[in-house]
């Protein structure tokens, strides 16, 4: 069997989730603008993690790429709640915010 995964030939090893809940917590609640979290639409636990952050910091959250594509799959897959949906917003909606009240969710590939 092979398997590959991203920065396999990097020695050491990389943060913990915890550590990257941490660190959104210090940027959402810093952060002056539009937020863009780049990230494998299939994540779904940093999808969750994003989406969170998002609603406590009152944020909207719009997806791109294969996100956008993926959303309804997405808010299935995570059992969002009703309160986590109203979040979301469409990627042409995002100017009719206030950057500071807007966070963008996408893939490698759209980002």
């Amino acid at each position: 069997m092979a398997l590959d995964s991203t920065n396999a030939e990097r020695p050491g090893h990389t943060r913990s989730e915890r550590a990257v809940g941490e660190a959104f917590t210090s940027i959402f609640s810093h952060a002056k603008g539009r937020i863009v979290v780049a990230s494998f639409a299939s994540n779904v636990p940093r999808i969750q993690q994003t989406v969170d952050h998002a609603v406590r910091f009152n944020r909207k959250v719009a997806f791109l790429g294969a996100f956008d594509a993926q959303r309804r799959s997405f808010c299935h897959r995570a059992r969002l709640s009703a309160g986590a949906r109203r979040h979301m917003v469409r990627s042409e909606d995002i100017d009719g915010y206030p950057p500071e009240r807007v966070v963008v969710m996408t893939n490698r590939f759209a980002g």
